[in-house]
């Protein structure tokens, strides 16, 4: 694995982001990443809820928050696609989508039923080229006006080749 990182901070679309470990960041093509995984990127305001009525999230963890501007961020490696999940539910909010820090789309967590492993586009999104490549989530100021709440989660990402 190589670092992406020089030091345990990062600035990704003007937040700073601090790794749980010196080098992480990135993770080669072929896997499913929890939120957990020490490769993920948060800035502050981002929570990790486990077990409970979290327990049929990917590996039974998610990283939620309510804050808007809040950002999480993963790196794939030799990869050619990804599939982001996330949960859709009453409380949601909406949130944005970043590929090498430009914007590929704005996207609405609300649902009136409860949808967990969400995927963000049917089938993956596909780079258009194989290589290195980051994915940001951002959350907005925004929400369904149907939707109770601001909610946004991080719940697994898939990087493929």
């Amino acid at each position: 694995m190589r670092s992406n990182l020089k030091s345990g901070l990062r600035t990704v679309l003007g937040v700073t982001l601090l790794s749980a470990t010196l080098g992480a960041g990135a993770a080669q093509a072929g896997g499913v990443y929890d939120d957990t995984y020490s490769y993920w990127l948060y800035s502050n305001g981002w929570a990790l809820f486990a077990g409970g009525p979290y327990s049929d999230a990917y590996n039974g963890t998610l990283h939620l928050t309510q804050i808007p501007g809040s950002v999480a961020t993963f790196t794939c490696l030799d990869s050619q696609a990804f599939q982001f999940f996330y949960t859709k539910a009453y409380n949601r909010g909406m949130f944005e989508v970043y590929l090498n820090g430009v914007k590929i789309g704005t996207y609405d967590g609300y649902s009136e039923t409860l949808q967990r492993k969400t995927h963000l586009v049917p089938g993956g999104y596909y780079v258009g080229y194989r290589g290195n490549f980051n994915v940001t989530i951002k959350t907005l100021d925004a929400k369904n006006p149907a939707s109770s709440g601001y909610f946004v989660d991080v719940d697994a990402i898939e990087c493929s080749g």
